[in-house]
């Protein structure tokens, strides 16, 4: 609404009373409204291909010797880790393995490792606007586990997890965490099955 009052409605509250004929106006109007059109609809120089995204559906977070190791799930059984000193170092480490744009919008779950302290991340979670029904998980096991569990079902990971809470009836979610529900469900791996505590 703000770029169409400031590329629409203000020019055109400018320029039309300047004009003469009424052909001169519409043809101003029609214009002006085709570019922001162009503009809005993404079809700029910086438009990103849905080819060119990566849709993440779950992560596996843990922090070994002052590095993020992030496990990135996406659909089709597919696991990416990056590493990193802080977010941006892992986002960029994710880019240059697969290629391809971050897209967190479809994100269902959130594994956290055991003993990983996630407070310098709470405050990415916050900014970055990432949707606040993201289920959170903790796990003893170790992501390598996680990715081998996610391999042998059917269901990409976060859908699993999502349903395994609905199942048990035991949801934290992003939001529910960031307003100060601390405890998180646990997440077992046993013979590749997935379990909550």
């Amino acid at each position: 609404f703000q770029t169409y009052v400031l590329w629409v409605d203000i020019p055109l509250a400018v320029l039309l009373p300047l004009l003469g004929s009424s052909r001169m106006k519409r043809t101003i109007a029609v214009t002006m409204i085709a570019t922001l059109l162009f503009i809005v609809t993404g079809c700029g120089p910086n438009r990103i291909d849905i080819e060119d995204r990566a849709y993440i559906l779950a992560l596996g977070v843990e922090k070994q010797d002052f590095l993020w190791n992030v496990s990135f799930f996406l659909p089709d059984d597919q696991c990416i880790e990056a590493k990193g000193r802080d977010w941006e170092e892992v986002k960029e480490s994710f880019q240059r393995v697969s290629g391809k744009a971050l897209e967190m919008g479809h994100l269902k779950a959130l594994v956290i490792a055991d003993g990983t302290d996630v407070t310098e991340l709470e405050a990415e979670w916050k900014e970055e606007n990432y949707p606040k029904t993201v289920l959170l998980f903790e796990t003893l096991d170790s992501m390598k586990q996680l990715q081998e569990a996610d391999k042998k079902d059917k269901a990409p990971l976060g859908s699993e997890l999502t349903n395994l809470a609905k199942r048990n009836q035991r949801q934290v979610t992003l939001g529910d965490y960031l307003s100060g529900q601390k405890e998180i469900p646990r997440l077992w791996i046993r013979t590749d099955l997935l379990m909550i505590e």
